[in-house]
């Protein structure tokens, strides 16, 4: 999801979920995963592939490349120690992009993991580190956008995540 959920018209078919930045889990990650940031990590081209291989055949799923991540680069809410990256023995894995936004609810934008990685606790390792960036920012709370029919939602509702009870009004 290189698109912003702010700049993400919201559909009928998607549910926003939130959640308090108070009592947040723990920041462990497994012993063979490191979680850097954009600003330490070596490729931004990773984003790219990560985001292509992992949302392949997804709902909506259009493929980026470096246009989409310029834009995304561009939202004046853009923070590279906001932009998670993990990697296993130097090989980008997943990411998560977590937005602050100081005049509203704080945004996770984006959270993927490739598919041959996935079960292995790099999602929950990748967003809960995203949620610490967030509150250290200032937030408190966060919110994030998901489609009523992804099996990913009960993921992030183990997670504390709920439905909004306010969430924004389509345009």
């Amino acid at each position: 999801m290189l698109v912003g959920l702010q700049e993400r018209k919201i559909k009928q078919e998607s549910v926003l979920l939130s959640r308090s930045l108070q009592n947040l889990p723990d920041p462990e990650s497994p012993p063979y995963l490191e979680i850097t940031t954009l600003d330490r990590h070596y490729s931004e081209e990773d984003l790219l592939n990560i985001h292509n291989e992992a949302l392949a055949g997804t709902s909506g799923f259009k493929r980026a490349g470096s246009l989409q991540l310029e834009a995304f680069k561009a939202s004046p809410h853009h923070d590279p120690k906001g932009v998670l990256i993990a990697r296993i023995d130097g090989v980008a894995v997943g990411y998560c992009f977590a937005r602050y936004i100081p005049d509203g609810p704080s945004k996770i934008t984006g959270l993927a993991v490739l598919n041959n990685y996935r079960g292995m606790g790099i999602g929950r390792a990748l967003l809960i580190r995203g949620l610490h960036y967030l509150r250290q920012r200032g937030a408190e709370r966060v919110q994030l956008l998901v489609d009523l029919d992804d099996s990913i939602r009960s993921f992030y509702e183990q997670l504390g995540f709920e439905p909004d009870k306010n969430p924004p009004h389509p345009r």
